[in-house]
């Protein structure tokens, strides 16, 4: 099979021009050994065209892949793609992956091209040690993506979702975190990074140590972190904000422990989502934007935490069945 029309095949389906019947034996042919160098030389080619962003199908493609990760009753997967070829099949399969995971790793430059990718559903937590015995400690709805082997020059890894880092120090390879729009980058510190597709916001949390934030269009203009200090990136308006916080409290999801500050109710109500694999249903008149401050332990079970939520709120009641929660305007008093 000519080059040409390989390329043009391999073109629709990154396009998604083609049909979904069409798409899936498409998929098993470009996994196949038939036509290997003529798929390479299109792959190569797709990917220096593909743009420097992800664009707004991407963005939707991750999100609907991380749904289905956090309704998932499994425990962390972790896939190895092992050589040069199915790195490229990454880009049209990981809408089988993620596309944004798919366009991060044909961007990255790595001299070891065998990539683990470690998905934890809701429900789960994971800890990863790196090659470099550095930790990652990984939440409930999340997706990292690393290389079995560091290249000479950078630590690179790509996150999806919320991940608490505790970086081994080396200070002549940088250690550097892709998430969405941004990348983080050390040398050796500990730090909390909140950046689930379904949240326009991303969280930055330094604990120690020191780090550098920045565009990926906009390396030049890094903001420098000190410990206890959050970096807020509004992917709205693409803006940066800067506040003072008690680092530990962004971190309490490692020991187990759920931390509210002020926050509106619908970020409490998805973190308790992630945490407790469950799905929360609210009825029209509550106001998903008004502000809680609460705290939840370590070891407490879903009832527990919603019956300690409905207290603390006051005016909302629920009810739990299986892994569907009601919750409403209290009419009475909450009863276990």
């Amino acid at each position: 099979m000519e080059k040409n029309r390989v390329y043009n095949i391999l073109r629709r389906l990154t396009d998604h021009t083609v049909s979904s019947e069409h798409r899936n034996i498409i998929r098993n042919w470009l996994t196949s050994s038939s036509n290997i160098p003529e798929k390479d030389a299109a792959m190569r080619e797709i990917w220096l065209e593909t743009k420097a962003e992800a664009d707004d199908s991407t963005n939707l493609s991750l999100q609907k892949t991380i749904r289905k990760i956090q309704h998932t009753d499994h425990q962390a997967i972790k896939i190895s793609l092992r050589n040069r070829l199915l790195r490229y099949t990454a880009i049209l399969i990981l809408p089988l992956i993620t596309g944004m995971a798919a366009w991060w790793l044909a961007k990255s430059e790595y001299a070891e091209p065998e990539m683990i990718e470690c998905y934890v559903p809701n429900g789960k937590q994971e800890t990863i040690e790196l090659p470099d015995g550095s930790f990652i400690q990984v939440n409930s709805g999340s997706l990292l993506i690393y290389p079995r082997k560091f290249s000479e020059k950078k630590r690179a890894v790509y996150l999806s979702g919320e991940a608490n880092f505790k970086v081994a120090k080396n200070p002549h390879k940088p250690f550097i975190v892709s998430t969405g729009p941004l990348k983080v980058e050390v040398l050796g510190t500990k730090f909390n990074i909140e950046s689930y597709p379904d949240n326009e916001r991303i969280t930055t949390t330094l604990e120690n140590g020191s780090v550098k934030i920045y565009k990926n269009s906009e390396p030049e203009k890094a903001i420098i972190m000190k410990p206890d200090e959050q970096v807020i990136y509004n992917g709205q308006n693409q803006t940066f904000s800067i506040n003072w916080v008690e680092a530990s409290d962004c971190s309490a999801w490692t020991q187990g422990e759920l931390r509210f500050a002020n926050q509106p109710l619908h970020e409490i109500l998805t973190t308790m989502e992630r945490k407790y694999n469950v799905h929360i249903k609210l009825s029209p008149e509550i106001k998903t934007s008004d502000l809680y401050t609460m705290k939840f332990k370590q070891h407490e079970t879903i009832e527990d935490a919603m019956y300690i939520f409905a207290q603390l709120a006051g005016n909302i009641n629920y009810k739990i069945e299986g892994k569907e929660i009601l919750l409403f305007k209290a009419g009475k008093g909450v009863t276990r």
